[in-house]
Parts: structure tokens; C-alpha cells; sequence
């Protein structure tokens, strides 16, 4: 398999107004002491991670790919938003500032199933 081209990748980025994203291929066929060698890879050490502040930004370019949403309409969208999470530690559900549950996302294929009040919230934010 060849390289990523990177140049393409962050111009389909840039579409949906995601920016300055540091792309760097890994690969995940071997998964043992897979977050070691990314943490490596990244140069960062785990004591640095926010995991908070990580879980909202995946949440917001996947809610910008997956569903065209604006970048600042989806960052709005999750300000004050809170997790629900499963006993393994994933996302289960995602519920903003006024408690209305938005997404759940999906493990199986790392889409986001949108409920209907987060359509209704969506739709408001366009």
C-alpha cells in the first residue's frame, strides 16, 4: 500500500473548515501497545493528553465531516457539552449545554447516529 497523499487529505479537510490538523499515518493492524507508539509518534506525553478537551474536538470534526455542520457552528453546538460514557471508557452519548442528547457514536464503523432533538439543535445552527 503507498503513502497517504497529504496534500489532498488537507485540502478535503479545508473543505469542511477543518485547519492546521497535523496528519500523521499509523499503523493500527498491530494494536498492541498501540497508544504508546501514537503518544510516541506525537511526541506527547500521556501526562499532557486532555482527554475533555480531546473528546470534544473529535466530536466536533466528525460532526463537520460526517454532517457538514459549519466548524463554528459545531464548536458552539458542543460548548458546555458532557459526556455520557460506557464502562470501557468510550463516548456513549453526547449531550450539550441544555441536556439534550444529540449523538451517540457509533463504534462499529465511527459514524455518529444524530437523535432527532440534535436535529432539531443542528438545524437551528444552520
Amino acid at each position: 500500500m503507498g503513502q497517504p497523499d497529504h496534500l489532498k487529505i488537507q485540502s478535503d479537510l479545508e473543505k469542511f473548515g477543518l485547519v492546521n490538523r497535523r496528519i500523521i499515518p499509523i499503523d493500527i493492524s498491530d494494536t498492541e501497545d498501540l497508544h504508546n507508539r501514537v503518544f510516541g509518534i506525537l511526541g506527547i506525553e500521556p501526562a499532557e493528553r486532555n482527554p475533555e478537551a480531546t473528546k470534544t474536538a473529535q466530536i466536533i470534526d466528525k460532526m463537520c465531516v460526517l454532517y457538514n455542520i459549519d466548524y463554528r457552528d459545531a464548536t458552539r453546538i458542543m460548548n458546555g457539552a458532557t459526556f455520557v460514557m460506557s464502562r470501557t471508557g468510550r463516548i456513549r452519548n453526547v449531550i450539550d449545554s441544555k441536556g439534550v442528547h444529540l449523538i451517540s457514536p457509533r463504534l462499529a464503523e465511527g459514524g455518529l447516529s444524530l437523535t432527532v432533538d440534535g436535529a432539531k439543535v443542528f438545524h437551528g445552527a444552520a
